[in-house]
């Protein structure tokens, strides 16, 4: 008798970019033949996290239309090739200091107005 097992890689990804006054985590993990990719935003001052993904500075940059689905979630199922480019796009724009002044001015509105998630974030290794 024959034992063939399927095995399914796990892929999952995090990058962390030092913001002025947040952390930004880009994060991908993959879900069978979907991926999952979202974008978490740290505050540095006392370590609440939310997601960003949908924020509309972000989902104007990545070129989303608000009439995508897409735009109403925070974590966005994708397919490989979509999640490379969304990854390299995001890591670009978080890179430009100009943008992060401006989206953390955007994040320092939405926490003022109560919009923000308000989750611990605990760091993990990678």
């Amino acid at each position: 008798m024959n034992l063939v097992e399927n095995i399914v890689a796990i892929y999952k990804m995090e990058a962390s970019i030092d913001g002025i006054k947040y952390y930004f985590k880009i994060l991908v993990e993959n879900d069978n033949e979907k991926y999952c990719f979202s974008i978490k935003a740290v505050s540095k001052e006392n370590n609440r996290t939310s997601g960003i993904t949908n924020l509309n500075a972000i989902l104007s940059e990545l070129n989303i239309d608000v009439a995508d689905k897409k735009s109403e979630e925070s974590i966005w199922m994708v397919r490989k090739k979509e999640s490379e480019s969304l990854v390299r796009i995001t890591r670009n724009l978080l890179l430009n200091r100009e943008f992060v002044k401006y989206l953390e001015k955007n994040l320092d509105e939405d926490r003022e107005q109560g919009e923000w998630e308000n989750q611990n974030y605990k760091k993990r290794l990678l």
